[in-house]
């Protein structure tokens, strides 16, 4: 019976239909019976003051010959018939006139009793204390004086060998020799490269002695040197690239200048 009631009280969409256009009608109607009715104008307000211009005939003659007086911009935006057209819109490019101009030297004034006050005060402030040695009495002798020879001369020239060559000794000495005491001689000095079994590669004179025939000489023998080989090891194939760099220093000694023969005896 319930379910009965409750299906009897839904509406059908024919009801809806109806229902949404009758709304949709009165809607319509309150619309246009509210909506329609004409509003009363505004009443504008009215100013009690009145503006007129005062001036004579002439001047109003002048301004209606004014061809720009009707334009509404003309005090708002620049343009040439306005003020502004005197003021910054007309005006005449500066002229720039170039002049060659030096200023004149202009020395500064120099004081001289100035730079003889600072000397003064400079010397006077600087001045090194005065050495008393000839005033001290000379030292008493502690003892006998003993003459020092002075060293004899080398009369047999001798070699060095500087470097990594310095730790193979030569198989054989070379031979040096003495020179003539005709002008003094330095150290020749000669750079050797030498290779793994002892032979020299290259010798370079690197010091020359003041004697051409020392120096070439030196070289000659320098060439002619033979160096203790070095162990190969068991694990390096031939040929053995190892190679060793030193200098040979030869300090040369003078011959001793031959005996004089002395003088007759008389009979």
């Amino acid at each position: 019976m319930n379910a009965t009631l409750a299906e009897s009280r839904r509406w059908s969409k024919r009801q809806w239909s109806y229902a949404i256009v009758s709304a949709g009608i009165a809607q319509v109607a309150l619309i246009l019976f509210f909506g329609g009715r004409p509003q009363a104008p505004l009443a504008s307000p009215r100013f009690n003051t009145d503006v007129y211009s005062a001036v004579d005939p002439w001047s109003a003659q002048q301004l209606a010959q004014l061809p720009t007086l009707n334009d509404p911009a003309l005090f708002a935006l620049p343009s040439l018939q306005g003020f502004s057209g005197s003021a910054w819109l007309t005006f005449a490019p500066p002229e720039h006139r170039l002049n060659d101009w030096t200023e004149p030297a202009r020395w500064l004034a120099l004081n001289p009793t100035w730079l003889a006050d600072r000397f003064a005060h400079l010397a006077a402030g600087s001045s090194p204390a005065p050495l008393l040695i000839a005033d001290k009495p000379l030292p008493r002798p502690t003892g006998l004086d003993v003459p020092v020879p002075n060293a004899p001369l080398a009369t047999q020239s001798d070699l060095h060998v500087e470097g990594e060559l310095a730790q193979r000794p030569l198989l054989a000495p070379l031979e040096l020799r003495s020179w003539p005491p005709t002008e003094p001689l330095t150290n020749t000095i000669v750079q050797l490269l030498v290779d793994a079994t002892g032979r020299p590669l290259t010798a370079t004179l690197l010091t020359e002695s003041g004697s051409k025939e020392a120096d070439q000489y030196a070289l000659a023998q320098a060439k002619s040197a033979q160096f203790e080989p070095l162990r190969r090891p068991k694990e390096m194939s031939p040929p053995d690239p190892r190679l060793s760099w030193g200098k040979l220093v030869f300090q040369w000694a003078a011959l001793p200048p031959a005996a004089t023969n002395g003088a007759a005896a008389r009979p």
